[in-house]
């Protein structure tokens, strides 16, 4: 230890002549609390969940939106307070407040008490928006989430099962069937065929054999996701995930008309 601490000592001797701090040579770390091991006394560093949850933004394919659509700016303001909807026997604010309720419960509690949701409804009536808010939730949870537009599942579908672009198209194939929570927006939109109703059905039902959770948005009713895919696609649906119709007119044109 003597001869150590004469070294050091002429170290920093050596470092004062030429005009160097005495710390000069020591290591500079990008976290001082764990020395960039990511580790302090056995547990995850704070530094390390941040690049974690890092990562998790940038692959969700949704980072950007978020820090818009979240239930930090979710707002009822365009939800009619004023006459009941005779399918609810309330008012559609009144419908919004229970089931944004249900969302941040679903959000918090997954995946404890069910992990899949199709969100049902015309245009603009905030599905998306609601799905937006309960992925930001999942993710700041370091949950794994990734969003694909229907047409974008489906190609990835079609470059991996004919060979296009195989080796990002498998990587994508894999990532959608093992993360966490798959998020399929505007099902329906997409040119439907047998090939598209077949990978829709082996897609939900790989991943409930996985215990892993989907939310669905649609503008088609149960009845015509029968009709358009398969009874079996529907059955699956049903059986497996909590169904979240919503009401009212489209809150875009809402927004524009009083912006």
């Amino acid at each position: 230890k003597k001869q150590l601490h004469v070294l050091s000592a002429q170290k920093q001797q050596l470092l004062k002549e030429h005009g160097y701090p005495a710390d000069y040579l020591d290591p500079v770390y990008d976290c001082p609390d764990c020395q960039d091991t990511g580790y302090v006394n056995g547990k995850r560093c704070h530094c390390f969940e941040r690049q974690r949850l890092n990562i998790l933004y940038a692959q969700s394919n949704i980072e950007a939106v978020l820090k818009e659509e979240n239930f930090g700016h979710l707002r009822f303001d365009f939800y009619d307070d004023t006459e009941k909807v005779p399918q609810l026997g309330m008012t559609e604010r009144a419908y919004m407040d229970v089931v944004v309720r249900q969302c941040r419960e679903f959000a918090q509690q997954y995946p404890a008490k069910g992990n899949s949701i199709l969100f049902t409804g015309g245009t603009g009536v905030g599905k998306t928006f609601l799905t937006n808010c309960i992925a930001k939730e999942l993710i700041d949870r370091c949950i794994s989430v990734i969003y694909l537009s229907s047409n974008e599942l489906f190609e990835i579908f079609s470059k991996y099962k004919f060979g296009r672009e195989s080796e990002d198209a498998e990587e994508s194939y894999r990532y959608i069937l093992e993360c966490d929570m798959l998020i399929i927006d505007d099902l329906g939109t997409e040119l439907n065929n047998s090939f598209v109703s077949s990978q829709l059905f082996y897609c939900i039902n790989e991943r409930i054999g996985r215990k892993k959770g989907t939310i669905i948005s649609t503008n088609l009713s149960m009845s015509m996701l029968k009709d358009t895919y398969s009874d079996r696609v529907t059955s699956r649906i049903m059986s497996n995930y909590r169904v979240i119709p919503l009401y009212g007119a489209d809150i875009r044109m809402k927004k524009r008309v009083f912006a």
